[in-house]
């Protein structure tokens, strides 16, 4: 029997405004907003792919003992501190707690299936050119091919699944476990298994190994015992 997450439940709000309050649950009211004014931010944002972030939202916080948020904000272009930093990243997590949206790659489903795409296309083209690469981009590259894909997954929710894995290492209740791992086990070596990304840091290899354990795949073992227990009272147990 393996633990994981509840199954994804779909949510069709059809207004920004209603989605926007129903996430008031996953915030902390008095916590720090990094961009606007407000706790909960959609604006820019199609409806069907709030709905997904939504849904996401709700399986996390539901099956898990994560801490809200202290904030759920957008940001594009304008926000010239936060674009300069993630203008590349559909999403980002602050070890504050705040989850940030970018509008640009999120506005909609075709534009994150482009965004998908191209990532797709730059990891096919560095395959094709690995053999002329030197030094570091070499060893990134080799890292890449041995886990045969940039990320677990490019699917909308496991995006958010992702950076839902960089809040969980942020909290206090489970960072140590996580630092002793990382300290007394050869992550690097597992981070070859799961993803390319996942071998660029100890927090992308948190946070990627979260979602392939949420997607049943096989992790380092003393990484699912603190998935395991994140998960509340087993109950997201299936077959």
């Amino acid at each position: 029997t393996m633990i994981r997450l509840p199954e994804r439940k779909p949510i069709s709000f059809s207004a920004i405004e209603d989605a926007e309050e129903y996430c008031m649950k996953f915030v902390d009211k008095n916590g720090f907003k990094a961009i606007g004014k407000k706790s909960v931010n959609f604006k820019g944002l199609d409806i069907e792919v709030v709905n997904d972030i939504v849904a996401e939202l709700d399986r996390v916080f539901d099956g898990t003992d994560i801490k809200k948020f202290d904030s759920i904000e957008v940001f594009g272009k304008v926000n010239k501190k936060y674009w300069e930093r993630h203008q590349d990243a559909p999403m980002a997590t602050s070890n504050l707690g705040n989850l940030f949206l970018n509008k640009e790659i999120l506005k909609n489903k075709k534009s994150v299936l482009s965004y998908n795409e191209e990532g797709k296309k730059a990891f096919d083209f560095v395959m094709s050119r690995i053999d002329t690469l030197q030094g570091a981009k070499r060893a990134m590259a080799e890292r890449y091919k041995k886990a045969g894909r940039s990320l677990v997954s490019g699917d909308l929710r496991d995006m958010l699944l992702h950076e839902t894995g960089h809040h969980l290492s942020f909290m206090r209740e489970y960072n140590a476990d996580f630092t002793k791992v990382l300290k007394d086990t050869d992550w690097v070596s597992w981070s070859e298994k799961i993803s390319g990304y996942a071998g660029h840091s100890a927090d992308e290899y948190i946070a990627e190994s979260w979602v392939a354990f949420n997607l049943g795949e096989d992790i380092q073992p003393e990484m699912r015992d603190i998935f395991e227990r994140v998960i509340k009272n087993g109950a997201g147990k299936g077959n």
